[in-house]
């Protein structure tokens, strides 16, 4: 054998190694994979889906392509435009359009979602994408024509400035069928007169598990398959094309729709696959429910029309929204180990995998556990790879984020290592706790409420950080006392941490007392 065959025997021998490329060997997975980016939780940029600019929005659709993803679903907040549509809104949602675009540009579809029966009744100082509408919004009254005709037309004239997406989902609450039909009827005649190939999809928003206690009385008992209050009625009115998105499926529900032959039509939400809501940011790995959520739903793996997942905070979650990707696509890789899918992960990055590993592990890691030297090597670290190039905020922002987190549970840890001698070093130590947890808040800045100032808060503190520091407390002779002494040197030192800081001591005082 020559010296150049030897060298491109060795040069395939090396690619066949490092790949996933295997022969003989077919591959299942799902036909269709979709991504909600749900934009409902406020934190600073690039945590927040709300704080993105077009560019982010750009960057992420090339990144979910690249984890095997087919479509992306948004939720812009059309009901956030008051009647009548201005100049202003109009032109924003013809902004919109551009980045539905972009989303066609790379390679995925764009879905986007609506209440059936919402709408804002006053007008707004903010431009559209920054209103908080939720106090303005109206529930309108379908049985009183003076409401639903001019609710109905307006409807129509926004979604006409923004008619490229590829499906539109309604989710319709507690309305009748009949009303919900009214709903489609007119939207599918606006998008028919628009006259794009191929018409998009119209689809209710069905929802299911917790999201449905309220129609059925608030007691989970009494929870039934989505049909007997939803689509049952309008089966075979309709307007086509049509699909139906499925939050949290039962399979009670499936083998219903499976009767009827709809499973063509159904795509599945699965809902907290990827992180719980509400979450603040924090890395955690949710591999095993993946598992068990994509075993679940293989039954019907390849009829369904679309398998969906969201998460709200994806500069988090990019670990957990790699492994669905990849598993939904090809079903061998539910079998991969932990360690083996963040080394892989890690590759995509074009990272280190053992430091990324590590920082990956970070909250479930102890302090005996944490490699020394992690946050140094984690901000020497260039991740090299193209999709480095398409992570939220930027490459250089995401290692940083890893190691001021390992900072934090590292801080965290060493404060609450040891039960203190005496009085003078609990708080010490409490204070050095409740600085790394602070620390990490701020720098996130997740809030539930609408203000910008709001104070820190133990709602917006992960379990993985609370539960050390309230484990140390509860061992301390007297907690309250520690609480109320670092409190009271903090106000002698700085006014302005102490206000800061203070809802959490009154929080942990009244946890304490439970």
């Amino acid at each position: 054998m020559s010296n150049n065959s030897k060298s491109i025997v060795v040069f395939f021998f090396l690619i066949f190694a490092n790949s996933n490329i295997s022969f003989g060997q077919k591959h299942t997975g799902y036909n269709d994979l979709g991504f909600y980016l749900y934009n409902n939780s406020d934190a600073h940029y690039p945590f927040s889906i709300k704080t993105w600019s077009i560019s982010d929005y750009s960057t992420m659709f090339n990144l979910l392509n690249g984890m095997g993803y087919d479509k992306v679903m948004l939720w812009p907040m059309l009901e956030a435009i008051p009647a009548p549509l201005d100049q202003e809104d109009s032109l924003a949602l013809e902004e919109y359009q551009y980045l539905i675009n972009l989303a066609h540009l790379a390679g995925i579809s764009c879905w986007v979602v609506q209440h059936a029966n919402l709408t804002a009744t006053t007008k707004f100082d903010e431009p559209w994408q920054d209103r908080i509408p939720y106090d303005s919004w109206k529930q309108v009254k379908f049985d009183e024509p003076q409401e639903l005709e001019p609710y109905l037309a307006h409807r129509r004239r926004v979604i006409s400035n923004m008619n490229n997406a590829d499906a539109y989902l309604t989710i319709y609450g507690d309305l009748e069928a009949s009303d919900l039909l009214k709903v489609f009827q007119s939207d599918r005649a606006m998008l028919d007169s628009v006259g794009d190939q191929p018409p998009p999809v119209l689809m209710p928003w069905i929802g299911g598990g917790k999201e449905a206690w309220p129609v059925w009385g608030g007691n989970p008992d009494l929870i039934k398959p989505f049909n007997m209050r939803g689509i049952g009625p309008l089966m075979g009115h309709l307007p086509e094309p049509w699909g139906l998105m499925v939050v949290k499926s039962n399979h009670d529900d499936l083998a219903w729709a499976d009767s009827l032959g709809l499973i063509p039509k159904i795509t599945i939400l699965c809902y907290e696959a990827i992180e719980n809501e509400p979450t603040p940011p924090v890395s955690h790995l949710q591999f095993d429910t993946i598992r068990k959520v994509l075993r679940r739903e293989s039954n019907y793996m390849n009829s369904m029309k679309s398998l969906f997942t969201s998460a709200q905070f994806p500069v988090m979650e990019l670990p957990n929204m790699y492994f669905f990707g990849m598993a939904a696509k090809d079903t061998s890789y539910l079998s991969k180990k932990d360690d083996e899918i963040l080394h892989d992960f890690a590759l995509f990055l074009g990272g280190d995998p053992k430091l990324l590993t590590a920082a990956l592990k970070i909250e479930e890691t102890p302090l005996e556990g944490i490699p020394h030297g992690l946050t140094r090597g984690l901000r020497k670290m260039y991740l090299k790879s193209w999709a480095a190039d398409k992570l939220p905020g930027d490459r250089h922002f995401y290692v940083d984020m890893l190691a001021r987190e390992v900072e934090c549970r590292t801080q965290l840890l060493q404060a609450t290592q040891t039960v203190p001698a005496n009085d003078n070093q609990s708080v010490i130590q409490f204070s050095q706790g409740i600085f790394a947890i602070f620390d990490w808040w701020k720098f996130h800045g997740y809030v539930a409420g609408d203000s910008a100032d709001e104070l820190c808060s133990l709602n917006y503190v992960p379990k993985q950080q609370l539960d050390p520091l309230l484990s140390w407390l509860n061992k301390l002779p007297d907690p309250q006392m520690t609480i109320k002494k670092t409190s009271e040197i903090i106000r002698h030192l700085n006014q302005n941490m102490h206000v800061q800081l203070q809802q959490l001591f009154d929080e942990l005082t009244v946890r304490l007392n439970k």
